[in-house]
């Protein structure tokens, strides 16, 4: 899978600034935190998609890896197509003269290439 934990989860009905959490694996202490940004249009591999809704996440992937302490995810979603394109950024803290700094480990990206309503 694209995310780098075993369970995504949206709360429906979707609207600009509803917020919702849930908890993944409970061994590894994962917790996950999404708030819906906007609604806009947004083109994806040359189709404009109408009413589309940013979605930005925390992912807090507890003992998932020391190589970073938390993901930040933005993906984009519209109803009756799904996720149509998505960044995750893993990310490191580091210490500056005593100031927490953001360290961006790696950064991946998503787009849906095509797809087909099913009958």
């Amino acid at each position: 899978s694209f995310f780098s934990f075993n369970k995504f989860v949206m709360r429906f009905p979707l609207s600009v600034d509803k917020n919702w959490n849930w908890d993944g694996d409970l061994l590894l202490r994962e917790h996950h935190t999404n708030e819906v940004i906007s609604i806009d249009t947004l083109t994806v591999k040359d189709v404009l998609y109408d009413n589309v809704y940013e979605i930005r996440g925390y992912h807090d992937v507890g003992f998932f890896d020391d190589n970073f302490d938390y993901i930040k995810s933005v993906y984009w979603f519209v109803n009756g197509v799904g996720i149509i394109m998505a960044f995750e950024s893993k990310i490191k803290i580091v210490y500056e003269q005593n100031f927490p700094i953001e360290q961006f480990v790696e950064i991946i990206g998503w787009e849906l290439m095509d797809y087909t309503i099913a009958d």
